[in-house]
């Protein structure tokens, strides 16, 4: 009696072993993983842009999806960017780009975001932030930026480097 219920045991793992095959999930977790790298590689495809304000290149690097690619169509672009807040520079542009406003949490000096999708903003003060924002990318050099950005309104040309 005790070696059929030890048979039946190990006929039993074999079948239950057998039934779970590892294998579509590893494949599934392995394509996930290279198009999780295919997408981080394109992220990090960046653009460079010099940024004039007020007679001072800044350079920046933009990131590459579709807000910035319809951006780019439009450079050279020259515009009065408005004070708010005391940390950041707007714009209203004429057409509005591809967004995909994320919550960010945190914003950091020198980043170029779009707000809504007609709104492009230049922050020269670290914060923190409830609002959402697509991402457009970063001002490299902020040493002087704050310096630069902190009068009333400035006038801003965006041109590829």
């Amino acid at each position: 009696m005790k070696w059929v219920k030890l048979f039946s045991f190990v006929i039993i793992i074999m079948i239950l072993t057998s039934c779970s095959d590892n294998k579509p999930v590893n494949n599934i977790v392995r394509e996930k993983s290279t198009i999780e790298q295919q997408e981080s590689s394109e992220k990090n495809k960046m653009i460079d842009v010099n940024i004039v304000i007020e007679n001072q290149t800044f350079h920046a690097k933009l990131y590459s999806n579709d807000s910035t690619k319809a951006l780019i169509k439009k450079l050279p672009i020259t515009m009065t960017m408005n004070e708010l807040n005391g940390n950041e520079k707007y714009s209203y542009l004429s057409e509005e780009l591809p967004s995909s406003n994320d919550y960010t949490g945190n914003i950091n000096t020198g980043d170029i975001m779009l707000f809504n999708n007609d709104c492009l903003v230049i922050f020269y003060k670290d914060f923190s932030t409830t609002y959402h924002y697509t991402k457009l990318g970063r001002i490299s050099d902020i040493d002087n930026l704050e310096k630069t950005l902190s009068v009333e309104n400035v006038e801003v040309t965006f041109e590829i480097e």
